[in-house]
């Protein structure tokens, strides 16, 4: 299951590619604490998103700390999303990212989705990826749902399936939810998700299946006509071979748009 932070990046992504002006950057940090003694993750993201009018391309950098009881990770990613218009009712999206070898952030995601408008506020999506996480162990995603547009936002469903190399296959499901200001361009989005795949969350295969629940909840709020503040929250319930635990963690950030 994608994590409900990345996923929160990753939606971001989607949506600033959809509706882009021109030149748009995100900057955010998180922090997070987990129960159980099971430390802290801290994470600083970039965004740069420009909308060349068919194409619009996405950059986006990352470092991160993630402090267990015994041991401290520093790690970095950087990753790009090209999105092109195909016609009137397809659209796909190319993206890749690499990370550095630390279970911090996921070391290689490949990956292709297409869009496919089925109906006047339906568009359905399909995707695979290609992936590698900390400990060189490699996966292949398999992904898809609808997505229901109305007239101040959208209702989206993604079943995610892993085909993990020498470990179990695990799956997710994902329900995200945006609805938009009715003056001004501020938006309130929120996500619920649950399965089995834990390396997600927490960027790490483990041996055996666990249980993921996450909740999150995003608040964009315009300032002027060119910036906006971000403002988020995210609980976590993990439910691993190894141990029971929580996470809570907050975003902020900064918003402009050029």
């Amino acid at each position: 299951m994608k994590t409900v932070a990345y996923l929160m990046a990753a939606t971001f992504l989607s949506a600033t590619a959809a509706h882009a002006q021109s030149f748009e950057m995100l900057a955010e940090v998180t922090y997070a604490e987990y129960s159980d003694g099971m430390g802290d993750r801290t994470e600083g993201s970039v965004v740069a998103s420009n909308d060349f009018g068919g194409a619009t391309l996405v950059v986006e950098g990352k470092i991160g700390e993630r402090s267990y009881p015994d041991q401290t990770f520093k790690g970095h990613s950087i990753g790009a999303d090209l999105y092109f218009d195909l016609g009137d009712t397809i659209s796909s999206r190319t993206y890749a990212s690499f990370g550095s070898n630390d279970p911090v952030f996921t070391r290689r995601i490949i990956g292709q989705e297409i869009m496919v408008k089925a109906a006047r506020n339906v568009v359905l999506t399909a995707g695979i990826s290609d992936r590698e996480y900390f400990g060189n162990i490699d996966a292949m995603t398999y992904s898809g749902g609808p997505t229901f547009y109305f007239n101040r936002g959208f209702v989206k469903y993604t079943y995610t399936h892993y085909a993990i190399e020498g470990r179990d296959n695990t799956s997710s499901h994902l329900a995200t939810v945006r609805y938009k200001d009715g003056s001004g361009e501020g938006y309130t989005q929120a996500w619920i998700g649950g399965g089995t795949s834990v390396q997600e969350y927490e960027f790490v295969v483990p041996s055996s299946k666990g249980d993921v629940l996450g909740l999150a909840v995003r608040r964009v709020q315009p300032i002027s006509d060119r910036l906006a503040l971000t403002l988020g929250a995210d609980y976590q319930w993990f439910d691993t071979p190894l141990l029971d635990y929580q996470r809570w963690g907050v975003t902020g950030g900064l918003q402009s748009n050029f």
